[in-house]
Formats: structure tokens, C-alpha cells, sequence
């Protein structure tokens, strides 16, 4: 019985280190590399069916010097007007 022993100890220690060594090797390349859902592509990251906003930016945001026509840029509003 003895001599069963040591062959089957030998051969259980071998299968652990390849099974060991299999799983090392398999997670030592580093994480997987990332897909692409459909519908995406790298130049449209949105997809084509995105939303598009209005024009000139958010909504309830005008377009820069359309806040008060005719005014441009100036002091805001209840500005202290600094005397020379």
C-alpha cells in the first residue's frame, strides 16, 4: 500500500501545479479588451440614434452676447460702477 501512496501523492501534486500554474497564466494577461456595444462606433461614442441638444447650447442658456440685445459686454447688472 505504501508503494501505491507516493505515486498518486507524486501525481496529485503535479495536476495542482498545472491546474495553478494554467489559472496564472490565464489571468496574468491582464483585463480583457473592451467591445464595442452596437449602435457605437469610436468616431460616434454616443451612437447614431444621440440626442442632439438646440443649437447654441443648453436649454435656458443663451448664446453669449444675446442675454440683453443691444448691450454687449458691460458691467452685470446692479454692478458698483467704481468713480474715477
Amino acid at each position: 500500500m505504501k508503494e501505491l501512496k507516493t505515486p498518486v501523492f507524486i501525481g496529485v501534486i503535479v495536476v495542482v501545479v498545472v491546474v495553478v500554474g494554467y489559472l496564472l497564466l490565464k489571468t496574468a494577461g491582464g483585463p480583457p479588451e473592451p467591445t464595442i456595444p452596437p449602435g457605437q462606433t469610436i468616431q460616434n461614442p454616443l451612437g447614431a440614434n444621440a440626442p442632439s441638444g438646440p443649437p447654441g447650447g443648453p436649454q435656458g442658456m443663451p448664446a453669449p452676447g444675446t442675454a440683453i440685445p443691444g448691450r454687449g459686454m458691460g458691467p452685470s447688472r446692479n454692478a458698483p460702477i467704481p468713480k474715477k
